[in-house]
């Protein structure tokens, strides 16, 4: 491969996280069926699991661009797109989840919190595609990056300034949606999850007709600067949200 394809995956990668987690259905499949040894009936269940787990993966997998968008607006596009399949995916799987969650016995929900003790959180994994329901977020842009790349005039220091209040706004309303209590069970975790998944995607749809602003009030020899310092960021989308 070409030094200029293993830059462009590498940034894909960035943008959408490592993605491990999603060549791992059967695996954790097969981790449940080994932890409560199900029945003749469960098994069809856990099939129908499987089945929606694979459609799920397929969802997140389908919304990550094979190329890094080239300019900051197409970022925040994709970090947008990025997180309604996260959410279109905990939806996929909520019913056939529960219906399997449902027809475990005392005993077998014990061993599957057991075997999570070891495996660190299947059922976290399920409910939000491999990525852990709280990632650290360090806000919406790196503005500083921006500035030091464009050399902005007044009136877009100006700009930018709104940009950045609504970005720290914007960070703190996500770190404040992060549950503060322990979680009741799996069905409380995809919950959880959805709570957060759609703060995240407030938060992105509330910055980008400010950032769209911003980035149309760029001369040219601006915006090739800009998207080559954003471009050069190796910082995964939806940890801090980063454009």
């Amino acid at each position: 491969a070409s030094p200029a394809k293993e830059s462009d995956g590498s940034a894909a990668a960035d943008l959408c996280g490592t993605g491990a987690a999603t060549g791992d259905a059967e695996a954790l499949i097969g981790t449940i069926e080994q932890a409560i040894g199900p029945t003749a009936s469960q098994r069809e269940v856990l099939e129908q699991l499987r089945a929606a787990l694979a459609q799920a993966i397929e969802r997140i997998k389908t919304a990550c661009p094979m190329a890094p968008p080239t300019t900051l607006t197409e970022r925040l596009k994709a970090i947008q797109d990025r997180i309604w399949a996260m959410r279109d995916a905990i939806l996929t799987l909520r019913l056939p989840f529960e219906k399997f969650y449902d027809s475990l016995t005392d005993e077998q929900q014990w061993r599957l919190h057991r075997g999570e003790s070891d495996s660190r959180g299947a059922g976290t994994k399920i409910a939000d595609g491999g990525a852990p329901i709280c990632a650290d977020s360090a806000g919406l842009g790196p503005i500083q990056v921006m500035e030091r790349a464009m050399r902005p005039t007044e009136q877009q220091r100006a700009s930018l300034e709104t940009l950045r209040l609504r970005s720290a706004g914007m960070a703190q309303l996500i770190v404040s949606s992060c549950p503060t209590y322990p979680l009741l069970g799996h069905m409380g975790r995809f919950a959880a999850a959805m709570d957060r998944l759609d703060v995240m995607l407030f938060a992105v749809m509330s910055m980008s007709p400010a950032l769209q602003g911003f980035y149309d009030s760029l001369d040219d020899k601006q915006k090739t600067s800009l998207n080559r310092a954003i471009g050069q960021i190796r910082r995964p989308g939806l940890g801090g949200l980063a454009f």
